[in-house]
């Protein structure tokens, strides 16, 4: 890893993700596996059709957390996350991923549901 990498990865672990500032404690769940990492949990907007009928907005729950914590820096479709509720921000959750993507810049941005 370069000198940047590992500039902005710490960058990242130290502030971004800092669950005393913006980020949240997450256990990832991974069979057996229960694995303790920083993430950025939030919704994105979705708006649809805007001339349908009945146009809706819908929220999509995601979370953003470093490639290096991941077990082997690999992110996997049904990834199982658990954050324990942020008061103002949001409940207790536990997600799973539908999708994901692999930002160059060391991120994986994981699209998620909820699930029991």
């Amino acid at each position: 890893m370069s000198a940047f990498s590992e500039s902005l990865n710490e960058d990242l672990f130290d502030n971004y993700f800092n669950d005393e500032e913006f980020g949240d404690a997450v256990v990832l769940v991974r069979g057996s596996e229960r694995i303790s990492m920083r993430g950025l949990y939030d919704t994105m907007v979705v708006e649809n059709d805007p001339s349908a009928d009945l146009p809706a907005i819908s929220h999509r729950p995601r979370l953003m957390v470093r490639k290096v914590d991941l077990p082997g820096q690999v992110a996997r479709k049904g990834d199982v996350f658990e954050l324990v509720q942020k008061n103002g921000v949001h409940k207790t959750l536990r997600l799973k991923a539908v999708e994901f993507a692999d930002e160059s810049y060391g991120v994986v941005t994981y699209q998620l549901e909820e699930t029991k």
